[in-house]
């Protein structure tokens, strides 16, 4: 509920918010405080065809035809590696070449 929130984040009580909110006088909000947190996050996990073709359907509602149409054309215009794989791991002849590509 918008009052519950304004309540929260303002400290204005429920009473005073809306007369507080609707004073043509009232234009300026102050920062009191800022809290700061250290937050990691990890890259989603590559697709495996099956994942990228629900994905594009959900998000783009494209079929499957479509996906794998688009993720050939992007293979053949060099923009990605490979479009069809089962597995998300990678051997360790891969490691090593983005290793000393990396370096």
């Amino acid at each position: 509920d918008t009052e519950q929130l304004l309540n929260s984040m303002t400290g204005i009580s429920s009473d005073d918010q809306s007369t507080t909110l609707r004073d043509p006088n009232f234009s300026e909000w102050t920062v009191v405080s800022v809290q700061s947190k250290e937050r990691s996050t990890s890259p989603p996990i590559p697709f495996t065809t099956s994942t990228l073709q629900q994905e594009s359907n959900k998000r783009l509602g494209m079929s499957v035809s479509q996906t794998m149409s688009t993720a050939q054309s992007l293979y053949e215009a060099g923009v990605i590696s490979y479009m069809r794989t089962d597995s998300t791991n990678l051997s360790n002849d891969a490691h090593n070449a983005i290793e000393r590509s990396v370096e």
